[in-house]
């Protein structure tokens, strides 16, 4: 019996329409798309906030071919060297597109090699470049490229980032013909925000004979991370918090409700909270001990942030 198709491959978007983004980005893509003149293009942001669909709905929209890498795999000179000059020195007739995802990855000599090549190409292809955090690009290949944040820069951003989720997320629980409450529905949203691909995830997870129930788990979820900053200075209780986390999936839970929860912050320290976490959700993908990890963050949380009192 072959697998059911999972939700979030089913609802991944595949065409322009399809895809949601701010307002500001969705100008000026559109606008882009609409003259036919595509820039090179480094897409920064959280995981989860379209950047690579982005990249291939781009390709796609004007009838392009596309090399894509993965920056994290294939992070040596090897790769640019071989892959990348084979595909733009190929002649086509339609634009060339190469996509490299979590450009961050690659080595720094890697990165100063695509210079010359976006240079030299300019003509024939267009490079897109993803990275989570645009501080581990190489400010002389970012000056070569035109850089959308994915991440809101404002409250009224983040208002309207969560609206256009509700809605995709809405839209899809009705073609479904899935039952949920609404309050239930926002919480999740708000749970999992901004990473469009949990979120999704997340609803299939907690769907159950064709009903949404978020209830529950979500106060678990909830009281860890009140017993976290209940005891964030107490080593012993923090550690034991972690570890009775026993699925990825749980860590990766708290580490977005964590992204999530300013108000335990005081005002003057949440630059500081928001750069230790966005660091630790990084590590998070590429080291073994997820929970070591969450706790190395934590403890770097109490040393770095005041926590609020009330």
């Amino acid at each position: 019996m072959p697998l059911k198709e999972l939700l979030k491959d089913r609802y991944k978007p595949k065409t322009y329409k399809d895809i949601v983004l701010l307002d500001r980005i969705d100008r000026y893509i559109h606008s882009k798309i609409k003259e036919g003149n595509i820039n090179n293009l480094l897409l920064s942001g959280k995981p989860g906030l379209g950047k690579t669909t982005l990249a291939n709905i781009i390709v796609n929209e004007v009838d392009g071919i596309s090399l894509f890498i993965n920056g994290s795999l294939d992070s040596g000179i090897d790769s640019i060297r071989n892959d990348v000059i084979n595909f733009v020195s190929h002649r086509s007739l339609q634009p060339k597109f190469v996509i490299i995802d979590e450009v961050d990855g690659l080595s720094n000599s890697a990165q100063n090699s695509l210079k010359s090549l976006i240079e030299r190409y300019q003509n024939s292809t267009r490079f897109i470049f993803t990275t989570n955090s645009g501080e581990r690009v190489i400010e002389p290949l970012k000056s070569r490229l035109a850089f959308i944040d994915f991440d809101f820069n404002n409250s009224e951003e983040k208002i309207e980032l969560f609206h256009k989720y509700y809605e995709r997320i809405e839209y899809i629980l009705k073609k479904e013909n899935i039952e949920y409450i609404d309050d239930n529905l926002k919480r999740l949203i708000v749970d999992n925000f901004p990473d469009m691909r949990k979120i999704i995830d997340e609803v299939e997870h907690f769907t159950v004979d064709g009903v949404l129930d978020y209830t529950e788990n979500h106060k678990n979820y909830e009281d860890t991370i009140s017993n976290i900053f209940r005891n964030i200075d107490n080593f012993e209780e923090l550690h034991k918090i972690v570890y009775s986390l026993k699925t990825i999936q749980d860590i990766e839970k708290i580490f977005i409700l964590l992204s999530n929860r300013l108000n335990y912050i005081e005002d003057s320290d949440l630059p500081s909270y928001i750069s230790i976490i966005s660091k630790y959700m990084y590590q998070h993908k590429h080291t073994i001990s997820k929970q070591v990890n969450l706790l190395s963050c934590l403890i770097e949380i109490n040393s770095n942030c005041k926590i609020k009192t009330n």
